[in-house]
């Protein structure tokens, strides 16, 4: 089925990565990394982050560390705050001769994820505003009164 839709759609990036997958669920890594590299979805659709992770778990999977790490690297070019792709980094770097990058791409991760929580509790403090009355929360008990 995948095979015919990229026969009709030979430049939908997401059918290789679909297909891609497919293959390396089946153990055929080869294939699989032959979807998710040229001519396939990273190159038809740069902004395909999925095709790049797994292409470098693909990469890692085979020993091939380097590569992988290239991928993730690639990943963060386009998406620097790409939180997945910066914890295989470091991942990945454990792996090689890379390893004093590893604690300033620590401190990156760990600062976007501080980020990412203060603007979830931030987003949540607006929530819970816009639903408040003047009697439902200890915010507003006070002003009822007055």
């Amino acid at each position: 089925m995948l095979n015919a839709g990229i026969r009709v759609l030979p430049r939908e990036g997401q059918l290789y990565i679909a297909r891609g997958v497919l293959y390396a669920q089946l153990g055929d890594f080869e294939k699989a990394t032959s979807d998710f590299e040229a001519p396939a979805a990273v190159k038809l659709d740069p902004s395909l982050a999925v095709a790049r992770e797994v292409l470098a778990d693909l990469y890692l999977s085979d020993g091939k560390t380097a590569r992988a790490a290239a991928r993730c690297e690639t990943v963060l070019q386009s998406d620097s705050d790409h939180q997945e792709a910066l914890y295989r980094l470091i991942l990945m770097l454990r792996k090689s001769d890379r390893k004093q990058e590893m604690p300033t791409l620590v401190k990156r991760l760990l600062a976007l994820r501080e980020a990412q929580k203060d603007k979830a509790i931030a987003s949540d403090e607006v929530r819970i505003d816009r639903k408040c009355g003047p009697f439902c929360c200890s915010k507003h008990s006070g002003n009822a009164i007055e």
